[in-house]
């Protein structure tokens, strides 16, 4: 397994763009980005990111193009996506959650190329309600090449590691509440 370079290793430029979160939303409970983070969590961070400025392009870039999207619990009954599917949903939605979305990590744990994220999102609906959401992703990234460590910086040209599987385990009820009051 391979360590964490010394603190005293330059950041380079996406790093420091991923990793220079909003400070007035980053309270949490217990994550803070660390000094070096790795490749896959800078890729979730560049997610969440274009997520909270509704920069579906951004987001979509980040997937591999064999993903797969589920959001549990199955009692949700919603089907499983492809890349191009959960495009589509993103366009359809990102008008309803309207654009003051903003996210909260409580807590990331990373095992190699995987890893679980516990979230909370807050925002106001395009028709003013305000709206909150807990949840948890579970993720596999497209792994590194074995020679690569991912908490080397990126060279010029070189990508993040890509989404190939997302579970968003999603607070059931404020889903079901939330599209519920949205309707009347």
């Amino acid at each position: 397994m391979a360590s964490a370079p010394s603190s005293s290793s330059p950041m380079s430029a996406v790093e420091r763009q991923h990793t220079n979160l909003d400070k007035k939303y980053a309270f949490n409970f217990n994550f803070q980005v660390p000094q070096k983070p790795s490749r896959y969590l800078l890729s979730f961070l560049a997610f969440i990111k274009a997520m909270e400025r509704w920069r579906r392009d951004e987001a979509m870039a980040l997937f591999d193009d064999a993903l797969v999207h589920r959001i549990l619990p199955e009692s949700l009954q919603r089907p499983v996506l492809t890349k191009t599917g959960y495009g589509n949903y993103l366009t359809g939605v990102m008008p309803f959650f309207g654009p003051k979305f903003r996210v909260t990590v409580h807590e990331v744990v990373e095992a190699g190329h995987k890893m679980a994220v516990h979230c909370r999102s807050q925002g106001k609906t395009g028709t003013g309600k305000t709206y909150e959401n807990e949840y948890c992703f579970f993720i596999h990234f497209v792994p590194l090449d074995y020679a690569v460590d991912p908490y080397s910086p990126l060279a010029p040209g070189e990508e993040l590691p890509k989404i190939e599987l997302m579970k968003e385990f999603v607070d059931s009820t404020a889903t079901r509440g939330l599209f519920a009051n949205q309707a009347t």
